[in-house]
């Protein structure tokens, strides 16, 4: 039988304003508490917010920067480097967040690329910044730090130089398709790849995410993310957008600092990572619940999937099952795909699943085998239509032609499916899935049984090749004070898969399981270490 159905959020309703204009309508509203930095303790209003943002934009102005050009920060998630963006933002210009954490190679070879005019860097990423620009052949014509450092202007003297007075007009791009936002994918598989958005593809994603944070203003929200994962950037505008005072870090926190944060600072939403939950269940128990945190009314992870075993653990031994786990699915790319709306509670989120499709989304499953529309309960690639369509990939029109099929979709490069109620659950990466005996193997899964071992804080699965295929093998960090021997760990796996996915590699014990700041595995990391 042939299908050719979708699945489709509810309809998006834009506005004309341009992101610029929003944010600087908030800026001059909003009077109480902008965000507090949980690595430090330092407040921040919206006062002073709108005081520095202005004195950067007009620095910035002053020396001639404006619509075309690109303005990149290159840290965690510090105030200043906010203030740089939202004044790059004021000012029309293309703005960009860099992982400073990539190898020395890839971010060398990301600054060529995207050639920024202006480029800031935190205390913990000036000298690596510094170093790299000696290697490349693009030179920001202005260099931004907040220490002392050769060659950079410092970030004080840019807004104490500033007048008293200031006013800054939003800047309208003469081109709706003018790049707002240069930003990267994550590269947990390769070197990332640069990603185009326009204004309303980021717009039209701040208003998907309204669904999720539908309630009081002065209820606080706490992000673990960092500001050059598309996700942060995006909680970083919306808190501003809707004057929601923001917790964020600074610096990459702990899972002792997240806990100690939430006790302390009383946030009714949290967004982090599956590695991150799965890690502050483990201290909470270990620690006889030390932090109370029960100010959480929403918790959302996103960044890779959880299966519905890990998820139901976590719910239970975190949350003792007062709040659902929600999780999210978007993509650099399209924007929030699926998620699961702030009403949704305990009993109606479906564990394993990422929600239902966001508003401005449509959805279709296609066969990996014959490449044809599925219907429910069918796995397939995840192909999608998005109001937040990205504007193209950086540099490389062929890739970008070449990331649709004939009829406009975007191959996601994601397997999943979706049940009778149009609940979207994620298998995994097409390109991560391993191949036994002719069957396919989602590491994901096997990863959720490492971690329901007692003596395992950390997995990852890879494989090494052999003629039937790929060899599974774990990789493994155990938690302190606690032993295992590989034989009974992969005993204890091979129970509980089925014959093509049992670890046939064994396992290998590391310190610490490769991850990116958001969480993610970095795949190809891992598969140095089973080699």
């Amino acid at each position: 039988m042939a299908f050719n159905i979708q699945i489709s959020g509810p309809k998006l309703i834009m506005h004309e304003k341009t992101l610029a204009e929003m944010l600087m309508i908030q800026l001059n509203n909003n009077s109480g508490v902008f965000g507090i930095d949980c690595s430090t303790g330092i407040e921040h209003s919206y006062p002073k917010l709108k005081k520095d943002v202005l004195a950067m934009s007009s620095a910035l102005q002053k020396a001639n920067f404006g619509n075309g050009d690109v303005v990149m920060t290159t840290d965690y998630g510090s105030y200043e480097g906010q203030v740089v963006l939202l004044a790059g933002i004021l000012l029309g210009t293309t703005v960009s967040t860099l992982d400073y954490n990539l190898k020395k190679k890839h971010q060398a070879a990301l600054i060529n690329e995207s050639k920024p005019d202006v480029i800031f860097c935190s205390v913990s990423s000036t000298h690596i910044i510094a170093d790299i620009l000696n290697t490349v052949t693009h030179q920001p014509k202005l260099k931004i730090s907040t220490v002392v450092q050769d060659g950079f202007s410092t970030y004080d003297n840019m807004i104490g130089c500033a007048p008293g007075d200031l006013f800054v007009t939003p800047t309208k791009s003469v081109s709706k398709n003018r790049p707002f936002a240069l930003i990267y994918s994550s590269g947990t598989t390769g070197i990332p790849k640069g990603i185009y958005l326009s204004d309303d593809a980021v717009k039209s994603a701040l208003i998907s995410f309204k669904s999720l944070m539908d309630e009081p203003n002065e209820y606080r929200f706490m992000i673990t993310s960092p500001v050059f994962w598309y996700t942060g950037l995006l909680l970083f505008m919306l808190g501003i957008h809707y004057g929601k005072p923001r917790l964020f870090f600074s610096s990459k926190p702990t899972v002792e600092q997240i806990l100690c944060s939430i006790h302390k600072l009383k946030p009714t939403f949290l967004m982090t990572s599956v590695a991150a939950v799965n890690e502050m269940m483990y201290y909470q128990m270990k620690n006889d619940h030390k932090y109370n945190i029960n100010s959480l009314i929403t918790l959302v992870v996103g960044g890779s999937p959880m299966r519905p075993e890990l998820q139901e653990t976590i719910t239970k031994n975190l949350l003792h099952g007062r709040i659902p786990i929600k999780q999210g699915y978007g993509a650099s790319e399209q924007g929030i795909i699926a998620i699961w709306p702030m009403k949704s509670d305990i009993n109606t989120v479906k564990h394993g699943s990422v929600g239902r499709p966001a508003a401005g989304i449509k959805i279709k499953i296609v066969s990996l085998k014959t490449g044809k529309c599925v219907g429910p309960n069918t796995e397939g690639e995840i192909r999608i239509k998005s109001v937040s369509n990205m504007i193209g990939y950086a540099y490389d029109m062929k890739k970008t032609i070449n990331s649709y099929d004939e009829d406009g979709w975007f191959k996601s490069g994601d397997v999943g499916y979706y049940t009778n109620d149009c609940c979207l659950f994620i298998v995994g990466r097409i390109k991560e899935l391993l191949i036994y005996k002719d069957m396919r193997i989602s590491p994901i899964d096997i990863e959720t049984v490492l971690l329901s071992h007692p003596a395992v804080l950390d997995a990852g699965v890879s494989s090494i090749d052999c003629l039937e295929g790929d060899l599974l093998v774990g990789v493994v960090k155990v938690k302190p004070g606690q032993q295992i021997e590989s034989n009974r760990l992969v005993s204890y796996v091979n129970e509980k898969v089925e014959d093509h996915e049992k670890l046939r590699g064994g396992v290998i014990f590391v310190n610490d399981i490769p991850r990116s700041p958001a969480g993610k595995l970095k795949r190809e990391e891992l598969k140095i270490l089973v080699k």
